[in-house]
């Protein structure tokens, strides 16, 4: 039997570069070091919630941090997040990346689709997903409570994690009117208005009426090809938006004329801004800009617990390698593919399957 050469290298590098890859690329996801990164389930109130816990070494039930909650849009998973963990968890942070309900590793109890309409069926999952994820990381011991009980967590999410942060902040001040308690501390959306959120009660007068003083803000790309229109100009939803300048805008930053990129202080003695980045809707997840702006909105929120975490600059990035290196590996594997089928022709009883050469 004749074993082709070429096949043999092939196969050498092919595996050199999934093993490179891999190692690398974990080596960044977990922050060079910095976090343990590993895979969690818990029981919520609607069902069973999975995500990525990014742990930085240092956090412990005796040195609780302060912690995000980091979630994904419409048919994506907690890796959609990955730069935002990873940047966020390197800088001291706590950061559970969450798959929402019917999302990833996560599963939504059959008992909640009491109404099998189009809504029934698509509300649920977002609706409750941030806020039973919030349920449960206030109850670990590695996370940070104030004096008074209060949480020190934040936020994220993108599109439709975006409605559910949304409707989490308006939960959480609803049970806080029960508690005396207060388990999110700040949040930030990504592409996400309050057009959906909207269905379940979160709109954007509501949004603002229960902010409880909360530090919250707003990534509104001027070319997202769903979210931030404003009704009073017509011509689709596929240009260029200014969201700052509509009237959901200036109503959510207690504004006349309000600018992009700028804090402003509201009267429930809480901040809230609104970035806008000149990209679209998805790019949001693959921008070292966009990144810059959820990692410098986070240390501004968390300020008082600076000491607690490490002043990394927002440009200071690399969750870029982290892509780099898995799209080494994936390189490798159809390398991989290619080796062994080429093997495969070199056993006897595959070797008539080749073809002659031209004559």
């Amino acid at each position: 039997m004749n074993i082709s050469k070429k096949s043999c290298i092939l196969l050498v590098c092919a595996l050199i570069l999934i093993l490179l890859g891999s190692i690398l690329a974990g080596n960044y996801n977990a922050g060079s070091g910095a976090t343990t990164v590993s895979r969690i389930s818990f029981h919520g109130d609607h069902g069973t919630l999975s995500g990525l816990l990014y742990m930085p070494k240092d956090a412990s039930a005796s040195n609780p941090k302060p912690a995000i909650i980091v979630t994904h849009g419409y048919l994506n998973s907690a890796e959609m997040q990955d730069a935002n963990a990873i940047e966020l968890s390197r800088r001291g942070f706590v950061v559970l990346a969450l798959d929402q309900y019917d999302h990833g590793h996560s599963d939504l109890d059959d008992s909640v689709y009491s109404d099998t309409s189009f809504f029934g069926v698509w509300l649920p999952f977002w609706q409750h997903s941030m806020n039973d994820a919030v349920q449960y990381m206030y109850d670990q011991a590695y996370v940070l409570k104030d004096a008074e009980g209060n949480g020190i967590i934040g936020i994220e999410g993108h599109s439709m994690g975006g409605f559910s942060t949304n409707v989490a902040v308006v939960m959480d001040e609803y049970q806080y009117a029960q508690s005396g308690v207060r388990k999110v501390y700040a949040s930030l959306t990504e592409g996400a208005d309050f057009s959906y959120s909207a269905f379940v009660g979160a709109d954007v007068a509501t949004a603002d009426s229960m902010g409880g003083g909360r530090t919250m803000g707003k990534v509104a790309a001027q070319y997202d090809e769903f979210f931030f229109n404003d009704p009073t100009v017509t011509g689709g939803t596929v240009r260029h938006k200014d969201y700052v300048a509509t009237d959901e805008a200036k109503l959510w930053l207690q504004q006349e004329n309000p600018v992009a990129n700028t804090w402003y202080e509201t009267s429930d003695g809480g901040r809230r801004i609104i970035y806008q980045p000149p990209q679209t809707h998805p790019w949001n997840h693959f921008s070292k800009l966009t990144t810059g702006y959820a990692i410098t909105f986070f240390q501004t929120a968390f300020a008082d617990y600076s000491s607690m975490l490490t002043a990394t600059d927002a440009d200071n990035q690399i969750w870029q390698f982290k892509e780099l290196f898995e799209c080494v590996g994936l390189v490798g594997f159809v390398m991989l593919i290619i080796a062994i089928a080429g093997l495969l022709l070199d056993l006897p009883f595959f070797s008539k399957a080749k073809a002659a050469g031209p004559r």
